[in-house]
């Protein structure tokens, strides 16, 4: 595993304990293979069931993540297996009841929605996917989002962290980066921080921050990082949730 250089200014957040500690191997608890010898197994819980990734919110006010279990973090990391961008629109106002709704109409890939009564038959030409069309004349009535699905050390599902649209543009510069480095992003332990920011209108709110903690060059541990995001990729990108972009991955005023 090596330290990059790449953002040396969010690096400075890393300890050398913090950057040994993520590096993933191997993927999953190692726990996990004694319980087969009893006829136990994992994939037995979710007979059944629909696998929802568990999602991870965003404390605006804080800076801080609310993780699935409820406690709050300043700092994720782990392996980014999959992220796609999806977008979705409410027409009730979200902060006058409207949370907690699903979306009156959504798209899982930013291209084409898939609701029954979409607003438009494309996202680019949506009268609600234009600048002027948000609240009050400002920003988009659509929320563009992208769910980014980061598989921690020692856990099997990933978590989901659907980041709004102010944290759009520190996900593209930081791709953009590791691309440059000729990275893929499943081959990099990422850390994902949160840092004030203000609106044109003074409307404080969180915006993502990436760095990446060290890379992963061991081939036996990217194989089954490359097996689960394969399986996993279809489940990954399914329809939008309620809670994605209202409560509790945004709390605090909507800065958009």
């Amino acid at each position: 595993m090596k330290k990059t250089d790449l953002f040396p200014d969010n690096n400075q957040l890393l300890t050398t304990d913090e950057v040994k500690a993520a590096a993933i191997t191997p993927v999953g608890p190692t726990a996990v293979a004694p319980f087969a010898d009893l006829g136990f197994s994992v994939t037995d819980n979710l007979e059944g069931c629909q696998m929802r990734p568990p999602q991870i919110g965003i404390i605006a006010a804080a800076q801080l993540f609310r993780m699935p279990d409820g406690s709050q973090v300043k700092q994720i990391e782990g392996v980014l297996i999959d992220s796609n961008r999806c977008n979705a629109y409410w027409k009730a106002d979200m902060s006058a009841g409207g949370s907690g709704n699903p979306p009156d109409c959504a798209s899982f890939d930013g291209v084409k929605p898939y609701t029954e009564a979409p607003v438009h038959a494309d996202c680019a030409g949506c009268p609600m996917n234009k600048y002027g069309s948000g609240k009050d004349g400002s920003g988009k009535a659509c929320k563009n989002m992208r769910r980014v699905h980061v598989l921690a050390q020692g856990e099997l599902i990933p978590y989901r962290l659907t980041l709004p649209p102010t944290s759009l543009r520190a996900f593209d510069d930081y791709m953009t980066a590791l691309t440059q480095k000729g990275r893929p992003c499943q081959t990099v332990v990422t850390a994902i921080t949160l840092a004030k920011a203000k609106n044109k209108k003074g409307i404080e709110y969180s915006g993502a921050v990436f760095a990446m903690v060290s890379m992963i060059d061991d081939l036996d541990v990217l194989r089954p990082i490359a097996a689960m995001r394969a399986a996993m990729k279809p489940m990954l990108r399914d329809k939008v949730e309620a809670d994605e972009y209202v409560t509790p991955t945004h709390e605090g005023p909507d800065p958009f």
